[in-house]
């Protein structure tokens, strides 16, 4: 399909630059007919300079619309394939939809337990099943914390959650009710999901927070926001909460409209919450004051925080570990890191990537004196300046990584 968008593309552009070059043609030739005629014309005394001239203005207004009728051709062509598109796409079928009139479960005070039953997924035309057997339980109030390597399937089960899909085997559950036998909009209003990428509006910063929950009181709102910890910045702005924002906004850091996002969240107050990703694409500064209302946030509720940071690992009730679509891990943070296997991993590498096996000591290399020597452990790594004309220039050191103890020689 985009193979033949590009070559649609550029079969439009060489139509359209072939047809100005047309006209250009047509045009100069045209001048020249009129001037050469209007010369045969003056020499028989049939017509004078001022009335060739006049013709020749008034044949120049005529070229500009001929041009734009062509133009016009070429823009409703592009025109009327877009609402070809367009109409595809509001003529297909959803992923998923309500269940049938009379087969929905009433409304009820949703307590917010979540359960994955032995399920299994996989993305329409995918070639691999992104889950396998996943089954896990997180009960009201409880904070579990979903890791593993990139492509392990964890962003999956947050759209599991708010049925973005339906799964292919098994069944996902909220207080013991298939989501399937719920309307959508239902689960949606009791399940809060903050994405990896922040949500933000082309709107003020007010509305931004109260799309949380339309009809909030302005006092809720700045409740809200002091709770997300964005109040302070929101004030400082000229227009204050009537400031209008956009996701690519140079106004506020990618920390401030995250905060933002969190206080959206904190206005819901769904008792089901899914974290996924969301200290993504911040520096270390801007995490840490976003982990504070974060915890705010989570207090009280049902938390899936799906990460690989694992900065509030430590905090959480359960952690399960996921690889290749598959739980092979799950237990506390203590628990896991005395397993010593993928998640220790994963903790040692803090980038989530199961091909590094976790930091290294550096060594810079030279000789030790005999104070040093006396002190140094086995093991530990000792630093000490090559004297000048060693190697390299005076007083330059050499840097090495090795490997830990007993793990091998040390790389040159």
């Amino acid at each position: 399909e985009a193979r033949a968008w590009m070559r649609a593309s550029v079969a439009g552009a060489r139509m359209s630059e072939l047809y100005e070059q047309l006209v250009e043609v047509i045009e100069t030739l045209c001048v020249l007919a009129v001037i050469g005629l209007g010369a045969w014309e003056i020499s028989r005394n049939r017509m004078t300079i001022g009335q060739l001239l006049a013709f020749a203005a008034f044949l120049g207004y005529l070229y500009p619309p001929i041009r734009n009728l062509g133009q016009l051709g070429l823009t409703l062509t592009a025109a009327t394939a877009g609402a070809e598109r367009l109409l595809e796409i509001l003529d297909a079928e959803p992923a998923v939809s309500d269940p049938p009139p009379g087969a929905a479960v009433a409304p009820w005070r949703v307590h917010g337990t979540v359960e994955f039953d032995r399920v299994g997924f996989r993305y329409p035309g995918g070639d691999r099943r992104t889950l396998a057997g996943v089954s896990f339980t997180a009960r009201p109030g409880e904070f579990v914390l979903i890791t593993g390597a990139s492509g392990a399937g964890k962003s999956t089960v947050s759209k599991l959650l708010t049925r973005f899909y339906d799964p292919g085997e098994g069944v996902v559950r909220l207080d013991g009710v298939p989501l399937y036998a719920m309307p959508l909009g239902f689960l949606r209003t009791n399940v809060t999901l903050l994405p990896q990428e922040t949500l933000i509006l082309h709107d003020t910063i007010r509305e931004n927070i109260a799309c949380g929950r339309p009809g909030a009181a302005e006092h809720e709102i700045v409740r809200a926001a002091r709770d997300a910890a964005a109040h302070d910045f929101i004030a400082a702005l000229p227009a204050g909460y009537d400031t209008r924002i956009d996701p690519h906004t140079a106004r506020l850091s990618g920390g401030q409209l995250q905060r933002i996002a969190i206080a959206r969240a904190m206005l819901r107050d769904a008792p089901v919450l899914v974290l996924d990703e969301p200290t993504t694409g911040l520096d270390a500064p801007a995490a840490r004051r976003v982990v504070r209302p974060l915890r705010r946030l989570m207090s009280g509720r049902t938390t899936i925080m799906i990460t690989h940071d694992l900065n509030l690992a430590p905090d959480a009730d359960r952690i399960l570990v996921l690889d290749h679509g598959r739980v092979v891990e799950t237990g506390t943070h203590r628990e896991l890191l005395a397993l010593d296997g993928t998640y220790a991993r994963l903790h040692g590498c803090g980038d989530g990537s199961l091909t590094e096996t976790g930091p290294q000591p550096t060594l810079r290399l030279g000789p030790l004196r005999e104070p040093d020597r006396a002190r140094a452990e086995p093991g530990r790594a000792q630093s000490r300046s090559i004297p000048g004309g060693a190697v390299g220039a005076p007083g330059s050191l050499i840097q090495a990584t090795v490997p830990p103890p007993g793990a091998g020689s040390s790389p040159t």
